[in-house]
């Protein structure tokens, strides 16, 4: 099954000309082999790439919920943060243009942005392989193959899903089983896409605006609220070094074992311990703030549903429109 896919991103390569590959390691369980040893294979793909995988995906299922991608807006913060030390550095004796070529040369990288889209396409990957649909589909399965090419399925625009085949248990074996409901789903699905039969519904688009502003607002909430847990946690914990620092340097000069000393020694080892939990506790609000920038992207994926369904519907009215007009003439023809 393609929901026992396991995906890693955990490296990523450059290019001679610049250019930012990202490593997909893909594993396959033993039992989905019949007891043979676990595959293991990887792929390099950029950005662009899962740029491309996404909008074919959206276009084959428009009335499904593709996981989002982190958007390239994040290219705004990581020139602030290449800006934000030059400016409050004092400048360089020998003029601006080093700064200029700091943030702007094609060979540096910045690795903050690197590792927060090796864990956004990562969990985007692993959604699409938990959707009762797209993990089925020929594009995805090809995405992550290393001996095809994945996009030969993108000669037809918009692209439309023309198997019906789930996804191999790798990439070396293609004639491995297929489930019955699983094939079902696609064939229905590619005849819906080709056909462009838009199926009736009863989903509110009114609903979906609502759920969706609710969504973005909860996260967006969540998230300021823990940008400012995080500030208050490192204010505390530079004063809490600070602290531990200070009571270790002053144990030092007392030269007697006395009560005191004893009592310095032991508050600067407990400043120093806590000091140490702060740093597990501000890496795990760093995930989590991740975590909560993927979620509220799924905003964005909720709005295109929407979108979707009003397109149905406004189809939907047309046609009963239409059908009434052809009756009413009918009948004022007899």
């Amino acid at each position: 099954m393609a929901t026992s896919w396991q995906i890693r991103i955990r490296d990523f390569e450059r290019s001679q000309g610049g250019c930012v590959y990202y490593i997909v390691e893909v594993q396959t369980p033993a039992q989905d082999l019949g007891g043979k040893p676990v595959a293991v294979w990887s792929v390099n793909r950029r950005f662009s790439d899962f740029l491309t995988l996404r909008r074919s995906l959206r276009t084959a299922y428009p009335f499904s919920i593709v996981p989002p991608l982190p958007g390239k807006s994040d290219i705004i913060s990581t020139v602030f943060h290449r800006i934000s030390p030059n400016v409050t550095t004092p400048p360089a004796p020998c003029g601006s243009l080093p700064m200029v070529e700091q943030l702007f040369s094609p060979g540096r990288v910045d690795f903050g942005l690197i590792d927060y889209r090796c864990y956004a396409l990562q969990s985007f990957l692993r959604h699409c392989l938990l959707h009762n649909r797209l993990s089925c589909d020929a594009l995805l399965r090809d995405f992550l193959s290393c001996d095809v090419d994945w996009t030969s399925h993108l000669t037809c625009i918009p692209y439309n899903p023309r198997s019906s085949t789930s996804l191999p248990s790798s990439p070396t074996l293609p004639n491995s089983p297929v489930l019955s409901d699983v094939e079902s789903d696609v064939s229905d699905l590619a005849a819906d896409s080709s056909n462009r039969t838009i199926p009736s519904s009863d989903i509110s688009s009114s609903l979906l605006v609502s759920r969706t502003s609710a969504m973005k607002t909860a996260f967006r909430h969540i998230r300021t609220c823990q940008e400012k847990l995080a500030k208050f946690s490192g204010r505390a914990h530079r004063l809490h070094k600070d602290y531990a620092e200070a009571l270790c340097q002053w144990s030092c000069y007392e030269n007697k074992a006395t009560a005191v000393a004893d009592a310095l020694q032991v508050a600067g080892h407990e400043c120093d311990s806590y000091s140490f939990i702060m740093d597990s506790v501000l890496e795990e609000a760093a995930d989590l703030m991740e975590q909560f920038s993927i979620l509220e992207n799924y905003g964005t994926s909720l709005t295109e549903v929407r979108q979707a369904y009003r397109a149905m519907q406004d189809q939907s009215d047309s046609a009963h429109m239409r059908g009434s007009a052809a009756e009413d003439t009918v009948l004022t023809r007899y």
